[in-house]
């Protein structure tokens, strides 16, 4: 339910078609690996977002990673808390839910004149839609943008190492966009499962 709303959020976020946009995500989810450093192994857990739009069997490929990168010049990724059921009637059920969109960003690349985020999200805030499109379930999503701040707890709960984490001060910065999302899921309502067996090798 989370992945799909911010997917049709992603969608519209990335048809606004700003310039200085690199790599758009939508709901990301913590991946733990383990690292080898000196004579021990540490266990680090990264946000990686699972793309619905590459196929193939290799489910690894889905995924997109989205910690800081000195390559790009932005970087925006979800993540989203548990929908609260807010009414119910015989056809559908109506949902609110909150959405933290992380916008980081690569001031070097961007405009050495800007000292932090805060231009940037303006304007993404201010282009943001205020309504999805319906999709299969789901419809009559409202979007409301709640304003912005930089709460370093959405860093934080990952385990970057130190050079890592110089990716989120001077001359990089990022700001978390809160937004409230209340939308419809349709009661009768639901996508066929599709197989393709020309895409994928099945084993019995």
């Amino acid at each position: 339910m989370q992945r799909t709303i911010c997917e049709l959020l992603k969608n519209d976020i990335v048809a606004l078609g700003l310039d200085w946009f690199d790599r758009v995500c939508g709901m990301v989810e913590p991946l733990s690996q383990k690292v080898i450093n000196g004579n021990s192994t540490v266990t680090k857990t990264h946000p990686i977002y699972r793309d619905p739009n590459r196929t193939g069997c290799n489910v690894n490929n889905n995924y997109v990673p989205c910690h800081p990168d000195t390559q790009l010049r932005s970087l925006i990724y979800m993540e989203a808390e548990e929908p609260s059921s807010e009414a119910h009637t015989t056809n559908y059920d109506e949902y609110n839910m909150r959405v933290n969109l992380i916008l980081w960003l690569n001031l070097t690349r961007l405009n050495p004149a800007y000292e932090d985020a805060s231009d940037y999200a303006d304007e993404l805030m201010g282009e943001l839609p205020d309504r999805l499109a319906a999709s299969g379930a789901y419809h009559t999503i409202r979007v409301d943008v709640n304003g912005c701040s930089r709460d370093l707890g959405m860093v934080n709960k990952y385990s970057y190492d130190e050079a890592e984490s110089q990716q989120w001060i001077y001359p990089f910065d990022f700001t978390v966009i809160s937004i409230n999302v209340r939308f419809r899921r349709t009661k009768t309502c639901h996508a066929d499962t599709v197989y393709n067996p020309s895409t994928c090798q099945f084993y019995k």
